[in-house]
């Protein structure tokens, strides 16, 4: 996941299966610098839907938003992401913005290892 928003341009080359709604896995055939979410679970989600990733502050994020994380294959690589590129904000990996300020990026990776059911 990415808290950077499409802009017009990137917008405007999106396709997809249902006209007028456009999947996270859309924008990422813009972003070819994470390839990995073709693989998140969050990448069929309409654009629309990925606030569910971010709340506002002292809010709890939804068990279904935790439940989705916890099964992602690409986790880690979207944990990554967020210490990389010091991303303020949004749940990403499966750890809230607070954690990922307290809690150094090996140790949060540790528990960012996916859980299959």
């Amino acid at each position: 996941m990415t808290n950077n928003a499409p802009n017009s341009s990137t917008s405007a080359t999106m396709t997809s299966s249902s006209p007028g709604r456009a999947s996270l896995g859309d924008f990422i055939h813009a972003t070819p610098d994470m390839p990995w979410l073709d693989d998140a679970a969050c990448g069929n989600l309409p654009l629309e839907q990925l606030n569910m990733f971010f709340v506002e502050a002292g809010r709890t994020i939804a068990s279904s938003t935790i439940a989705l994380c916890q099964q992602c294959p690409v986790r880690q690589d979207c944990l990554d992401h967020a210490y990389r590129n010091d991303i303020l904000s949004g749940y990403f990996g499966g750890v809230s913005p607070g954690r990922r300020r307290t809690v150094s990026q090996e140790r949060a990776g540790a528990a960012a290892e996916p859980t299959f059911s």
